[in-house]
């Protein structure tokens, strides 16, 4: 007995069949809300960075480099001058800190970690309400 499957059978089959199969590459979604004025902190899930260890923060849709640490070193680019000096890098953990934060910085926000362990993308949806006046 012989079993004839179609191309688009066949390819069906193989999709269902992958599904899963690279989860660990899928992209992460964490919502964050936050009050203007305040500091809000974006966490890699990293307990200690390691020598090797490259964690990369882009903000927006065009995924600007905003911040960086690989083999110890934090470079921090601020060449649009979008956040100046209110970002912070934690050098232990990786994780963003952004201070004083404005409704401009609203966004997504795009965390990829490169190891020797393997590979994690997250991304942040960061919403900065406005300060509410209590009377």
């Amino acid at each position: 007995m012989r079993i004839t499957i179609s191309k688009p059978t066949f390819l069906c089959l193989f999709l269902l069949a992958m599904d899963g199969v690279f989860a660990g590459d899928a992209d992460v979604m964490e919502s964050v809300s936050v009050t203007e004025g305040d500091s809000v902190t974006l966490n890699t899930d990293v307990t200690k960075v390691q020598r090797d260890d490259q964690i990369l923060w882009m903000f927006g849709p065009k995924e600007t480099r905003i911040a960086e640490i690989y083999k110890h070193s934090i470079d921090m680019f601020s060449s649009n001058g979008t956040f100046g000096d209110r970002l912070q890098l934690d050098s232990f953990t990786g994780s963003l800190t952004i201070r004083n934060i404005r409704s401009t910085d609203s966004g997504l926000y795009k965390r990829q970690i490169r190891s020797d362990r393997g590979n994690s993308d997250k991304t942040f949806n960061v919403t900065v309400y406005g300060k509410t006046n209590m009377t």
